[in-house]
């Protein structure tokens, strides 16, 4: 009888047995298996059976198979991601932190049959060591005082505390929220109050008026900068008085950071330092589109913010110098 060597699925699957086909120390029950069927795995567990092989190794014996999950369960390791996202974004906060990071990206859901703009509210802190954080992530239909207020509160009963500036774009109901949960300032972030203001001029004429309320920006102190950005309203009011009047309204919020020290001013004057992470979350998203619920956007978004935070805690370089905190 002339038999065919059975196909080997890896190579340290091989047995020493079958490397001649043609031997007549087969048994009957290894050189009657149809060769379609016959694998090196299934020929290795046959001669095991029949004691021509032995494996001390228990590790070389078939693996178990492992019991399907019930009806509505999922498999652990499809489990496991979920369970180390949900674990990061719930767990503890200790110390305290003086500055806070919002900022707002825009997903779309599928809600009731409908497609719908959800807002994703990422949050990041700077601790008294300098280093920085994500501390929360919060998913809602609006931007509504409730809104925010629930997300600072979640942080809060967290241990988030010592903040005393909050950085964020002009959002509706946040800065009412931050007065009445945190009692902390608030400092609107400078680049897109400047995208504001541009707004009310010509084209042609934006970069002019950018560097006139950039002086302001410059000064040492908060007086000198109140200062000039008014004498830059006035000048100005004549030709554009809502321009004027924007400047006017946002005096205080714009400047929030010029009470802090003047090492920490360049990086919470604005939300920047969250460009680049809301750059990386908008690129995967957008492979997505649509996502199906809530649960959805955790997994992926908040696995991302998990693989930054990871990175940030490699970082040998402080994002605030101790000395100065």
């Amino acid at each position: 009888m002339n038999l065919s060597r059975p196909k080997t699925q890896t190579p340290a699957g091989e047995s020493r047995v079958l490397s001649d086909p043609n031997k007549s120390c087969l048994p009957f029950p290894l050189a009657s298996c149809p060769k379609s069927t016959l694998t090196s795995r299934r020929a290795q567990y046959i001669l095991r059976f029949l004691g021509l092989i032995l494996s001390p190794d228990p590790t070389a014996l078939p693996r178990p198979r492992r019991t399907p999950p019930a009806r509505g369960e999922i498999w652990p390791s499809l489990l496991s991601p979920h369970t180390a996202v949900g674990a990061f974004l719930d767990r503890p906060l200790a110390g305290d932190w003086p500055y806070l990071w919002l900022d707002a990206t825009y997903l779309k859901q599928r809600e009731g049959g409908r497609i719908v703009s959800v807002a994703v509210i990422i949050a990041v802190a700077a601790n008294t060591d300098g280093k920085r954080e994500i501390v929360g992530l919060h998913i809602g239909p609006s931007e509504a005082e409730t809104f925010w207020a629930s997300f600072l509160k979640s942080l809060v009963r967290r241990g988030l505390r010592g903040v005393k500036l909050v950085i964020s774009d002009a959002h509706e109901g946040l800065k009412a929220a931050i007065r009445r949960v945190m009692g902390a300032s608030w400092q609107r972030c400078r680049v897109h109050w400047m995208r504001n203001a541009q707004s009310y001029v010509a084209k042609g004429q934006q970069s002019m008026v950018s560097a006139a309320l950039r002086q302001a920006f410059i000064q040492a102190d908060r007086a000198s900068a109140s200062q000039t950005l008014r004498h830059v309203a006035d000048q100005l009011r004549p030709k554009w008085p809502k321009l004027a009047a924007f400047i006017d309204d946002s005096e205080v919020d714009v400047l929030a950071h010029m009470d802090f020290p003047a090492q920490h001013r360049s990086k919470i004057h604005s939300t920047n330092p969250l460009e680049r992470l809301n750059k990386e979350i908008k690129r995967r998203t957008n492979v997505v589109g649509i996502f199906p619920n809530d649960a959805a956007i955790v997994r992926l978004v908040g696995s991302q913010l998990l693989e930054q935070q990871e990175e940030w805690q490699l970082e040998r370089r402080r994002f605030f110098s101790e000395a100065t905190m």
